[in-house]
Protein backbone atom coordinates (compact mmCIF):
# COMPACT_ATOMS: atom_id res chain seq x y z
CA UNK A 1 0.00 0.00 0.00
CA UNK A 2 2.72 2.06 0.83
CA UNK A 3 4.64 1.87 -2.26
CA UNK A 4 1.18 2.43 -3.95
CA UNK A 5 1.23 5.95 -2.67
CA UNK A 6 4.87 7.22 -2.61
CA UNK A 7 3.97 9.24 -5.33
CA UNK A 8 1.33 11.03 -4.13
CA UNK A 9 3.17 11.55 -1.06
CA UNK A 10 5.57 13.21 -2.47
CA UNK A 11 4.20 15.76 -4.82
CA UNK A 12 1.91 16.55 -1.87
CA UNK A 13 5.01 16.76 0.63
CA UNK A 14 6.77 18.85 -2.00
CA UNK A 15 3.89 21.42 -2.15
CA UNK A 16 3.46 21.86 0.62
CA UNK A 17 7.45 22.92 1.06
CA UNK A 18 6.83 25.48 -1.77
CA UNK A 19 4.70 27.41 0.12
CA UNK A 20 6.42 26.88 3.41
CA UNK A 21 9.62 28.48 1.48
CA UNK A 22 7.88 31.06 -0.07
CA UNK A 23 6.02 32.39 3.60
CA UNK A 24 9.64 31.93 5.15
CA UNK A 25 11.08 33.96 2.26
CA UNK A 26 9.48 37.12 3.26
CA UNK A 27 11.15 37.13 6.21
CA UNK A 28 14.64 36.35 5.07
CA UNK A 29 14.08 39.31 2.50
CA UNK A 30 12.68 41.84 5.08
CA UNK A 31 15.87 42.78 6.43
CA UNK A 32 16.99 44.21 2.98
CA UNK A 33 13.20 45.73 1.80
CA UNK A 34 10.56 45.58 4.50
CA UNK A 35 7.84 43.25 4.63
CA UNK A 36 5.56 45.63 2.42
CA UNK A 37 3.72 44.93 -0.55
CA UNK A 38 7.61 44.79 -2.85
CA UNK A 39 8.62 41.99 -1.25
CA UNK A 40 5.99 39.66 -1.79
CA UNK A 41 5.49 40.40 -5.29
CA UNK A 42 9.05 39.84 -5.84
CA UNK A 43 8.83 36.04 -4.21
CA UNK A 44 5.56 35.47 -5.68
CA UNK A 45 6.91 36.01 -9.27
CA UNK A 46 10.36 34.72 -8.90
CA UNK A 47 8.97 31.93 -7.35
CA UNK A 48 6.35 31.17 -9.81
CA UNK A 49 8.87 32.08 -12.48
CA UNK A 50 11.52 28.96 -11.72
CA UNK A 51 8.44 26.86 -10.96
CA UNK A 52 6.95 26.76 -14.11
CA UNK A 53 10.90 26.35 -15.98
CA UNK A 54 11.14 23.57 -13.81
CA UNK A 55 7.73 21.90 -14.80
CA UNK A 56 9.34 21.99 -18.54
CA UNK A 57 12.39 20.72 -17.59
CA UNK A 58 10.64 17.78 -15.22
CA UNK A 59 9.01 16.69 -18.11
CA UNK A 60 12.17 16.62 -20.68
CA UNK A 61 13.89 14.91 -18.44
CA UNK A 62 11.30 12.33 -17.18
CA UNK A 63 11.14 11.36 -21.15
CA UNK A 64 14.41 10.43 -21.45
CA UNK A 65 13.78 7.59 -18.82
CA UNK A 66 11.65 8.04 -15.75
CA UNK A 67 12.88 5.77 -12.40
CA UNK A 68 12.22 6.48 -8.85
CA UNK A 69 16.26 6.74 -8.24
CA UNK A 70 16.27 9.46 -10.66
CA UNK A 71 13.60 11.25 -9.11
CA UNK A 72 15.45 10.62 -5.83
CA UNK A 73 18.16 12.28 -7.04
CA UNK A 74 15.99 15.70 -7.87
CA UNK A 75 14.72 15.13 -4.02
CA UNK A 76 17.99 15.54 -2.55
CA UNK A 77 19.01 18.36 -4.91
CA UNK A 78 16.65 20.87 -3.64
CA UNK A 79 17.05 19.42 -0.03
CA UNK A 80 21.09 20.66 -0.52
CA UNK A 81 19.94 24.01 -2.46
CA UNK A 82 17.55 24.66 0.31
CA UNK A 83 20.30 24.19 2.95
CA UNK A 84 22.56 26.65 0.58
CA UNK A 85 19.43 29.26 1.63
CA UNK A 86 20.94 29.07 5.15
CA UNK A 87 24.42 29.56 3.91
CA UNK A 88 24.11 32.23 1.50
CA UNK A 89 21.49 34.80 3.15
CA UNK A 90 23.73 36.60 5.30
CA UNK A 91 26.05 36.98 2.21
CA UNK A 92 23.32 38.07 0.18
CA UNK A 93 22.06 40.83 2.30
CA UNK A 94 25.13 42.55 2.13
CA UNK A 95 26.27 41.73 -1.52
CA UNK A 96 22.57 43.46 -2.23
CA UNK A 97 22.64 46.41 -0.18
CA UNK A 98 25.70 47.33 -2.28
CA UNK A 99 24.67 46.38 -5.42
CA UNK A 100 21.22 48.05 -5.60
CA UNK A 101 19.74 51.19 -5.06
CA UNK A 102 16.50 50.06 -5.47
CA UNK A 103 14.20 48.01 -3.63
CA UNK A 104 11.81 46.49 -6.08
CA UNK A 105 15.32 45.28 -8.01
CA UNK A 106 17.35 44.48 -4.82
CA UNK A 107 14.56 42.32 -3.64
CA UNK A 108 13.82 40.57 -6.72
CA UNK A 109 17.50 40.19 -7.25
CA UNK A 110 17.59 38.39 -3.64
CA UNK A 111 14.38 36.39 -4.45
CA UNK A 112 16.34 34.80 -7.65
CA UNK A 113 19.89 33.90 -5.69
CA UNK A 114 18.40 32.52 -2.58
CA UNK A 115 14.83 30.87 -3.73
CA UNK A 116 15.41 30.68 -7.70
CA UNK A 117 17.27 27.53 -7.77
CA UNK A 118 15.35 25.36 -5.32
CA UNK A 119 12.16 26.54 -6.84
CA UNK A 120 13.49 25.44 -9.96
CA UNK A 121 14.15 21.69 -9.00
CA UNK A 122 10.98 21.35 -7.24
CA UNK A 123 9.38 22.44 -9.89
CA UNK A 124 10.08 19.20 -11.64
CA UNK A 125 8.65 17.44 -9.32
CA UNK A 126 5.32 17.43 -10.13
CA UNK A 127 5.77 16.64 -13.81
CA UNK A 128 8.12 13.61 -13.30
CA UNK A 129 5.75 11.84 -10.75
CA UNK A 130 3.17 12.16 -13.81
CA UNK A 131 5.12 10.30 -15.98
CA UNK A 132 6.37 7.62 -13.83
CA UNK A 133 2.26 7.02 -12.30
CA UNK A 134 0.93 7.10 -15.97
CA UNK A 135 0.89 3.49 -17.57
CA UNK A 136 -1.34 4.27 -20.16
CA UNK A 137 -3.36 7.16 -21.78
CA UNK A 138 -6.69 5.60 -21.11
CA UNK A 139 -6.54 7.17 -17.58
CA UNK A 140 -4.00 9.53 -18.18
CA UNK A 141 -6.03 12.55 -17.14
CA UNK A 142 -7.05 11.12 -14.06
CA UNK A 143 -3.66 10.80 -12.91
CA UNK A 144 -2.38 14.19 -13.83
CA UNK A 145 -5.64 15.57 -12.30
CA UNK A 146 -4.90 13.60 -8.89
CA UNK A 147 -1.67 14.38 -8.55
CA UNK A 148 -1.41 18.20 -8.79
CA UNK A 149 -4.49 18.16 -6.84
CA UNK A 150 -2.57 16.83 -4.33
CA UNK A 151 -0.17 18.98 -4.67
CA UNK A 152 -2.14 21.63 -4.79
CA UNK A 153 -3.60 20.62 -1.31
CA UNK A 154 0.07 20.35 0.23
CA UNK A 155 0.36 24.00 -1.06
CA UNK A 156 -2.95 24.83 1.01
CA UNK A 157 -1.55 23.01 4.49
CA UNK A 158 1.44 23.94 3.65
CA UNK A 159 0.17 27.58 3.93
CA UNK A 160 -1.64 27.55 7.10
CA UNK A 161 1.20 25.22 8.44
CA UNK A 162 4.32 28.14 7.95
CA UNK A 163 1.94 31.27 8.39
CA UNK A 164 0.02 30.38 11.73
CA UNK A 165 2.46 28.08 13.83
CA UNK A 166 6.06 27.13 12.23
CA UNK A 167 7.12 30.67 11.67
CA UNK A 168 6.25 32.11 15.02
CA UNK A 169 7.80 28.26 16.42
CA UNK A 170 10.87 27.64 14.64
CA UNK A 171 12.17 30.91 13.74
CA UNK A 172 13.52 31.51 9.55
CA UNK A 173 17.08 29.20 10.00
CA UNK A 174 15.03 26.43 11.69
CA UNK A 175 12.06 25.95 9.02
CA UNK A 176 15.00 25.70 6.43
CA UNK A 177 16.70 23.32 8.26
CA UNK A 178 13.64 21.14 8.92
CA UNK A 179 12.68 21.64 5.52
CA UNK A 180 15.72 20.11 3.90
CA UNK A 181 15.44 16.97 5.94
CA UNK A 182 12.12 16.54 4.76
CA UNK A 183 12.72 16.85 1.04
CA UNK A 184 16.05 14.56 2.14
CA UNK A 185 13.36 11.96 3.69
CA UNK A 186 10.99 12.38 0.31
CA UNK A 187 14.36 11.58 -1.44
CA UNK A 188 14.77 8.34 0.65
CA UNK A 189 10.91 7.21 0.02
CA UNK A 190 11.69 7.49 -3.54
CA UNK A 191 14.09 4.84 -3.72
CA UNK A 192 12.64 1.40 -4.75
CA UNK A 193 15.25 -0.85 -3.42
CA UNK A 194 16.04 1.44 -0.38
CA UNK A 195 18.97 3.63 0.67
CA UNK A 196 21.67 4.05 -2.18
CA UNK A 197 24.97 5.49 -1.36
CA UNK A 198 25.00 8.49 -3.30
CA UNK A 199 22.13 9.72 -1.04
CA UNK A 200 23.09 8.80 2.33
CA UNK A 201 26.61 10.60 1.12
CA UNK A 202 24.51 13.39 0.47
CA UNK A 203 22.72 13.17 3.56
CA UNK A 204 25.65 13.24 5.62
CA UNK A 205 26.78 16.58 4.22
CA UNK A 206 23.12 17.93 5.38
CA UNK A 207 23.45 16.63 8.87
CA UNK A 208 27.32 18.56 8.88
CA UNK A 209 25.81 21.70 7.56
CA UNK A 210 22.81 21.45 9.96
CA UNK A 211 25.38 21.40 12.82
CA UNK A 212 26.89 24.90 11.71
CA UNK A 213 25.04 28.09 13.08
CA UNK A 214 24.67 30.59 10.41
CA UNK A 215 21.82 32.48 12.30
CA UNK A 216 24.74 35.01 14.34
CA UNK A 217 24.91 37.90 11.92
CA UNK A 218 27.38 39.86 14.63
CA UNK A 219 30.37 38.83 12.43
CA UNK A 220 29.57 42.11 10.28
CA UNK A 221 27.74 44.64 12.72
CA UNK A 222 28.66 45.93 15.40
CA UNK A 223 26.36 44.80 17.40
CA UNK A 224 26.01 42.11 20.39
CA UNK A 225 23.35 39.80 19.25
CA UNK A 226 20.90 39.23 22.74
CA UNK A 227 18.04 37.57 20.88
CA UNK A 228 16.92 36.71 17.23
CA UNK A 229 13.76 35.32 16.92
CA UNK A 230 10.57 35.65 14.74
CA UNK A 231 7.01 35.72 16.00
CA UNK A 232 4.06 35.69 13.73
CA UNK A 233 4.07 39.47 12.41
CA UNK A 234 8.09 39.96 12.29
CA UNK A 235 11.48 39.29 12.88
CA UNK A 236 12.81 40.51 16.27
CA UNK A 237 16.20 41.53 16.97
CA UNK A 238 17.57 43.19 20.74
CA UNK A 239 21.11 43.97 20.57
CA UNK A 240 23.54 45.58 22.82
CA UNK A 241 24.82 48.88 21.06
CA UNK A 242 26.50 52.06 21.76
CA UNK A 243 24.79 55.54 20.96
CA UNK A 244 27.00 57.23 18.37
CA UNK A 245 26.34 60.50 20.46
CA UNK A 246 27.35 60.10 23.73
CA UNK A 247 28.84 56.80 23.93
CA UNK A 248 26.28 54.74 26.32
CA UNK A 249 25.10 51.76 26.13
CA UNK A 250 21.30 51.00 25.02
CA UNK A 251 19.49 47.86 24.61
CA UNK A 252 17.56 48.45 21.43
CA UNK A 253 15.15 46.56 19.69
CA UNK A 254 15.06 46.17 15.56
CA UNK A 255 12.35 44.67 13.78
CA UNK A 256 12.96 43.68 10.05
CA UNK A 257 15.26 45.96 8.25
CA UNK A 258 15.90 47.97 11.21
CA UNK A 259 18.99 45.83 12.26
CA UNK A 260 20.55 46.04 8.64
CA UNK A 261 19.88 49.95 8.51
CA UNK A 262 22.86 52.52 9.27
CA UNK A 263 21.99 52.31 13.37
CA UNK A 264 18.35 52.99 13.39
CA UNK A 265 16.35 51.14 15.77
CA UNK A 266 13.02 50.92 16.63
CA UNK A 267 12.91 50.95 20.09
CA UNK A 268 15.92 51.22 22.68
CA UNK A 269 16.49 52.01 26.74
CA UNK A 270 19.75 53.01 27.93
CA UNK A 271 20.71 50.44 30.40
CA UNK A 272 21.40 52.52 33.29
CA UNK A 273 19.04 55.04 32.62
CA UNK A 274 15.81 52.89 32.56
CA UNK A 275 13.61 55.76 32.91
CA UNK A 276 15.56 58.03 30.03
CA UNK A 277 14.16 57.79 26.09
CA UNK A 278 17.09 57.80 23.90
CA UNK A 279 14.73 57.94 20.80
CA UNK A 280 14.66 61.58 20.52
CA UNK A 281 11.30 61.43 18.56
CA UNK A 282 9.24 60.16 21.35
CA UNK A 283 10.26 63.13 23.48
CA UNK A 284 8.14 64.96 20.89
CA UNK A 285 5.54 63.46 22.01
CA UNK A 286 5.25 64.81 25.51
CA UNK A 287 3.74 67.97 22.98
CA UNK A 288 0.24 66.03 23.61
CA UNK A 289 0.47 67.68 27.40
CA UNK A 290 1.14 71.44 25.93
CA UNK A 291 -1.42 71.17 23.13
CA UNK A 292 -4.15 69.53 26.19
CA UNK A 293 -2.94 70.21 29.76
CA UNK A 294 -5.50 68.03 30.72
CA UNK A 295 -4.76 64.64 29.56
CA UNK A 296 -6.35 61.65 32.04
CA UNK A 297 -7.30 59.08 29.75
CA UNK A 298 -5.06 58.34 26.54
CA UNK A 299 -4.71 55.64 23.83
CA UNK A 300 -1.14 54.63 21.86
CA UNK A 301 -1.24 52.21 18.94
CA UNK A 302 1.94 50.03 19.01
CA UNK A 303 3.76 49.42 21.69
CA UNK A 304 7.35 48.37 20.93
CA UNK A 305 9.47 48.07 23.60
CA UNK A 306 6.44 49.74 25.70
CA UNK A 307 9.24 53.01 26.02
CA UNK A 308 6.73 55.88 26.21
CA UNK A 309 3.74 54.36 27.95
CA UNK A 310 6.37 54.01 30.75
CA UNK A 311 7.14 57.70 30.12
CA UNK A 312 3.77 58.92 30.21
CA UNK A 313 3.23 57.34 33.50
CA UNK A 314 6.19 58.32 35.23
CA UNK A 315 5.13 62.38 34.04
CA UNK A 316 1.39 61.81 34.62
CA UNK A 317 0.91 59.96 37.79
CA UNK A 318 -3.11 60.62 37.65
CA UNK A 319 -3.65 59.59 34.06
CA UNK A 320 -3.87 55.93 32.20
CA UNK A 321 -3.03 54.50 29.35
CA UNK A 322 -4.30 51.96 26.65
CA UNK A 323 -1.77 50.41 24.35
CA UNK A 324 -2.76 48.37 21.57
CA UNK A 325 0.03 46.16 20.27
CA UNK A 326 -0.49 43.67 17.51
CA UNK A 327 2.07 41.10 18.39
CA UNK A 328 1.99 39.58 22.34
CA UNK A 329 5.62 38.72 21.33
CA UNK A 330 6.82 41.96 21.83
CA UNK A 331 4.60 42.71 25.18
CA UNK A 332 6.70 39.66 26.14
CA UNK A 333 10.15 41.01 25.12
CA UNK A 334 9.42 44.32 26.83
CA UNK A 335 8.83 43.07 30.22
CA UNK A 336 11.89 40.75 29.91
CA UNK A 337 13.93 43.16 28.65
CA UNK A 338 13.31 46.32 28.64
CA UNK A 339 11.76 47.31 32.18
CA UNK A 340 7.77 46.87 31.39
CA UNK A 341 6.14 45.97 34.67
CA UNK A 342 2.43 45.66 35.30
CA UNK A 343 0.66 48.52 36.11
CA UNK A 344 -2.96 49.04 36.89
CA UNK A 345 -2.60 52.21 34.70
CA UNK A 346 -1.38 50.60 31.52
CA UNK A 347 -4.10 48.21 29.87
CA UNK A 348 -2.61 46.13 27.35
CA UNK A 349 -4.64 45.22 24.25
CA UNK A 350 -3.16 42.51 21.64
CA UNK A 351 -5.02 43.69 18.40
CA UNK A 352 -4.85 45.51 15.24
CA UNK A 353 -4.71 48.96 15.12
CA UNK A 354 -7.62 49.59 12.98
CA UNK A 355 -9.84 46.74 14.37
CA UNK A 356 -9.74 48.50 17.72
CA UNK A 357 -10.27 51.71 16.51
CA UNK A 358 -13.72 49.75 14.51
CA UNK A 359 -14.80 48.75 17.79
CA UNK A 360 -13.70 51.29 20.85
CA UNK A 361 -16.57 53.23 22.15
CA UNK A 362 -14.59 54.81 24.86
CA UNK A 363 -13.13 58.79 24.07
CA UNK A 364 -9.26 59.29 24.50
CA UNK A 365 -8.02 63.29 25.45
CA UNK A 366 -4.81 62.03 23.76
CA UNK A 367 -4.54 59.26 20.58
CA UNK A 368 -0.67 58.38 19.69
CA UNK A 369 0.19 56.12 16.49
CA UNK A 370 4.17 54.85 16.63
CA UNK A 371 2.70 51.90 14.60
CA UNK A 372 5.83 50.70 12.45
CA UNK A 373 7.54 47.67 11.74
CA UNK A 374 10.12 49.23 9.69
CA UNK A 375 10.63 51.76 7.42
CA UNK A 376 7.33 51.58 6.20
CA UNK A 377 4.05 52.31 7.67
CA UNK A 378 0.34 50.62 7.98
CA UNK A 379 -1.32 52.48 5.71
CA UNK A 380 -4.64 50.91 6.67
CA UNK A 381 -4.44 52.97 9.83
CA UNK A 382 -4.03 56.37 8.64
CA UNK A 383 -6.50 56.63 5.78
CA UNK A 384 -9.46 58.93 5.47
CA UNK A 385 -11.57 56.48 7.19
CA UNK A 386 -9.39 55.52 9.84
CA UNK A 387 -8.23 58.84 10.79
CA UNK A 388 -12.38 59.72 10.53
CA UNK A 389 -12.56 56.76 13.46
CA UNK A 390 -10.00 58.54 15.36
CA UNK A 391 -11.74 62.07 15.54
CA UNK A 392 -14.63 60.39 16.88
CA UNK A 393 -12.54 58.77 19.36
CA UNK A 394 -11.00 61.79 21.04
CA UNK A 395 -12.98 64.38 23.24
CA UNK A 396 -13.49 67.73 22.34
CA UNK A 397 -10.51 69.06 22.87
CA UNK A 398 -8.61 66.38 22.07
CA UNK A 399 -5.23 65.40 20.22
CA UNK A 400 -3.79 63.00 17.68
CA UNK A 401 -0.24 62.47 17.57
CA UNK A 402 1.93 60.11 15.49
CA UNK A 403 5.31 59.64 14.32
CA UNK A 404 6.12 59.60 10.61
CA UNK A 405 9.65 58.30 8.96
CA UNK A 406 10.01 60.37 5.71
CA UNK A 407 11.51 63.85 4.25
CA UNK A 408 9.22 67.06 3.50
CA UNK A 409 10.08 67.95 0.11
CA UNK A 410 10.19 66.20 -3.06
CA UNK A 411 10.07 62.43 -4.08
CA UNK A 412 10.97 60.85 -0.96
CA UNK A 413 7.97 63.06 1.13
CA UNK A 414 5.35 61.76 -0.44
CA UNK A 415 4.51 59.71 2.64
CA UNK A 416 4.59 62.96 5.01
CA UNK A 417 2.63 65.43 2.19
CA UNK A 418 0.09 62.44 1.46
CA UNK A 419 -1.03 61.69 5.31
CA UNK A 420 -0.66 65.05 6.42
CA UNK A 421 -2.94 66.37 3.61
CA UNK A 422 -5.40 63.09 4.80
CA UNK A 423 -5.47 64.66 8.61
CA UNK A 424 -5.56 68.53 7.21
CA UNK A 425 -9.47 67.59 5.68
CA UNK A 426 -10.49 66.36 9.03
CA UNK A 427 -8.91 67.74 11.49
CA UNK A 428 -8.93 71.89 12.17
CA UNK A 429 -5.60 72.19 13.11
CA UNK A 430 -2.39 70.08 12.30
CA UNK A 431 0.90 70.77 13.24
CA UNK A 432 4.39 69.14 12.18
CA UNK A 433 7.53 69.21 14.52
CA UNK A 434 10.54 67.80 12.21
CA UNK A 435 13.02 66.00 14.84
CA UNK A 436 16.21 66.39 13.20
CA UNK A 437 16.14 69.48 10.89
CA UNK A 438 12.75 71.33 9.81
CA UNK A 439 14.41 73.95 8.12
CA UNK A 440 16.12 70.91 5.30
CA UNK A 441 12.87 69.73 4.04
CA UNK A 442 15.12 66.76 1.91
CA UNK A 443 16.68 65.20 4.39
CA UNK A 444 14.76 61.76 5.41
CA UNK A 445 13.59 62.05 9.44
CA UNK A 446 11.39 61.57 12.25
CA UNK A 447 8.36 63.91 11.54
CA UNK A 448 5.84 64.02 14.64
CA UNK A 449 2.45 65.42 13.86
CA UNK A 450 -0.43 66.76 16.11
CA UNK A 451 -3.44 67.09 14.55
CA UNK A 452 -6.11 69.11 17.26
CA UNK A 453 -10.38 68.14 17.49
CA UNK A 454 -10.58 71.40 18.45
CA UNK A 455 -10.92 74.62 16.26
CA UNK A 456 -8.22 76.88 17.25
CA UNK A 457 -6.64 75.09 20.04
CA UNK A 458 -3.59 77.35 19.81
CA UNK A 459 -5.11 79.20 23.05
CA UNK A 460 -4.83 76.17 25.07
CA UNK A 461 -1.04 75.68 24.83
CA UNK A 462 0.33 76.04 27.68
CA UNK A 463 3.77 77.71 27.87
CA UNK A 464 3.96 78.67 31.72
CA UNK A 465 6.94 78.05 34.05
CA UNK A 466 5.91 74.85 34.71
CA UNK A 467 5.81 73.71 30.89
CA UNK A 468 8.93 75.70 30.17
CA UNK A 469 10.47 72.95 28.93
CA UNK A 470 8.63 73.26 25.52
CA UNK A 471 10.47 75.81 24.02
CA UNK A 472 13.16 72.78 23.75
CA UNK A 473 10.68 71.85 20.74
CA UNK A 474 9.38 75.17 19.06
CA UNK A 475 12.55 75.20 17.05
CA UNK A 476 11.32 72.26 15.23
CA UNK A 477 8.28 73.42 14.55
CA UNK A 478 7.32 73.24 10.74
CA UNK A 479 6.44 77.24 10.10
CA UNK A 480 6.02 76.85 6.07
CA UNK A 481 2.81 75.91 4.05
CA UNK A 482 2.69 72.02 3.00
CA UNK A 483 2.56 71.24 -0.68
CA UNK A 484 -0.86 69.12 -1.41
CA UNK A 485 0.77 67.77 -4.28
CA UNK A 486 -0.29 64.00 -3.67
CA UNK A 487 -3.92 62.68 -3.51
CA UNK A 488 -6.11 62.15 0.32
CA UNK A 489 -5.01 58.12 1.49
CA UNK A 490 -8.55 56.50 1.71
CA UNK A 491 -9.01 52.62 2.27
CA UNK A 492 -9.73 52.07 -2.01
CA UNK A 493 -6.37 54.55 -2.75
CA UNK A 494 -3.81 54.54 -0.67
CA UNK A 495 -0.24 54.14 -2.81
CA UNK A 496 2.20 54.66 0.94
CA UNK A 497 3.97 51.20 -0.34
CA UNK A 498 4.68 53.17 -3.63
CA UNK A 499 5.98 56.06 -1.93
CA UNK A 500 7.99 53.98 0.63
CA UNK A 501 9.57 52.90 -2.43
CA UNK A 502 10.83 56.02 -2.89
CA UNK A 503 11.90 57.11 0.60
CA UNK A 504 13.91 53.66 0.70
CA UNK A 505 15.70 54.56 -2.76
CA UNK A 506 16.88 58.01 -1.12
CA UNK A 507 17.83 55.93 2.13
CA UNK A 508 20.01 53.83 0.11
CA UNK A 509 21.65 56.43 -2.20
CA UNK A 510 22.55 58.71 0.86
CA UNK A 511 24.54 55.74 2.27
CA UNK A 512 26.65 55.78 -0.83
Amino acid sequence: MFKRITLEIIVFVTGAVVMILELTGTRIIAPYAGTSIIVWTSLIGVILGFLSIGYFFGGKFADKGASFKKLGDILIVSAVLTVFINILRPFALVLTEGLFRDARSGSVFLAILLFGPVSLVLGMVPTYAVRLKIKSLKNSGETVGRLYALSTIGSIIGTFLGGFLLIAILGNRNIIFALSIVLAIASIISYSKGLKKNSLFLIYVIAGILSLNFSDYSWYKDKKIILDTDSLYSRIIVAQIKEPSSGKLLLALFTGRFFYSSGGYQSAVYLEEEDNLPAGYLKFFRLGKYYNPDIKNALLIGGGAYTFPRDFIKRNPNSRMDVVELDPKLTDIAEKYFFLKDDERIRIVHSDGRTYLRNNVDKYDAIYMDAYSDFSFPWHLITYEASIKIYDSLETNGVFIINLISSIDGDSGKTFRSIHRTLDEIFPNVYVYAVSNPNDGSIVQNLVLLALKEEDNDANINISAEYSEYSIYSDHLLKKEIDKDVPVITDDYAPLEYYYLLMSRKILNARK
